[in-house]
């Protein structure tokens, strides 16, 4: 019996001992895990800081890449914004001397549009000039001299003949030969022949060759001879009419006009007559 109680006493105590033992090790175990958490936490907590550090250079390192890229671009755009005012200025410059050049070349040319407008206006009132004392030269002329006219009734033999142009020229400065040329237009108009409207002033002489010698007397200047009769060159009107070509309207015009003298012109137009009229020649009688 009582050795039964000192094993079960045995028994107990080996018991507590391990309970004990237990609670030791249950109490270094949570002691354990307790330190373990704090150095846990306290690693964490740096990873963070580190983490968070890192990124914070990194975001630091973004803006100052994002700073200088700015920088850089608002410098390459000041230095095109420069470029570009220096081009718009060089530009608005050369517009400038442009704008003057033309307001000179405007100028100069209204200057010489005005000298040749005065220059245009002398020579208007020197040809006028000229004009009026050509007339009065005329005039004068005309009447110191005995005047030429043409005769109506020595034009009326043309009816019978085919109508045909006329051209009637005077010897320039010649106011008694003018006013002879336009009475022998008015002929030619009375009978219905084709006519000008006045007479026309020349320094032309008819005869080829005779450029250097006055016009003297009446000529009758045609293409060609219509007739054998009128092929010849000297025609006197002094001649009795029963000698005349009836056939000849050449001739019939040479008596009418009083001409001395018919010549062959390849210029005169087909079927036209060319009266040339020169100074009077007092010895002769048309």
């Amino acid at each position: 019996m009582s050795s039964n109680i000192g094993t079960l006493e045995s028994a107990l105590k080996t018991l507590t001992n391990w309970n004990l033992g237990l609670l030791v090790f249950a109490g270094l175990a949570a002691l354990a895990i307790g330190v373990l958490s704090i150095l846990i936490d306290r690693a964490s907590t740096k990873l963070l800081e580190a983490k968070e550090e890192q990124t914070k250079l990194r975001i630091a390192s973004v803006e100052s890449a994002s700073q200088e890229a700015i920088s850089l671009a608002k410098q390459e755009s000041d230095e095109k914004i420069a470029t570009l005012n220096a081009q718009l200025a060089s530009a608005n410059m050369r517009s400038l001397e442009l704008r003057k050049e033309l307001e000179r070349s405007i100028a100069v040319s209204s200057a010489k549009q005005s000298e040749l407008e005065k220059e245009q206006q002398k020579t208007a009132e020197a040809q006028k000039s000229a004009a009026e004392a050509q007339l009065k030269l005329d005039q004068w002329l005309a009447r110191k001299v005995i005047a030429r006219t043409a005769e109506a009734s020595a034009f009326q033999v043309l009816k019978k003949f085919p109508k045909a142009n006329i051209e009637v020229l005077y010897k320039e400065g010649d106011g008694e030969a003018f006013m002879y040329a336009q009475s022998i237009l008015q002929a030619f108009k009375s009978i219905g022949w084709n006519v000008p409207t006045v007479a026309v002033a020349t320094n032309k002489h008819p005869m080829a060759g005779n450029e250097s010698i006055p016009i003297m007397g009446t000529y009758v200047v045609t293409r060609v001879g219509e007739t054998e009769a009128d092929k010849g060159g000297v025609f006197l009107p002094s001649a009795p009419p029963a000698d005349f070509d009836p056939s000849s309207r050449t001739i019939a015009v040479m008596s009418a006009v009083g001409a001395q003298t018919r010549q062959i012109d390849g210029s005169v137009p087909e079927n036209t007559f060319r009266i040339v009229v020169g100074e009077y020649l007092k010895w002769w009688i048309p």
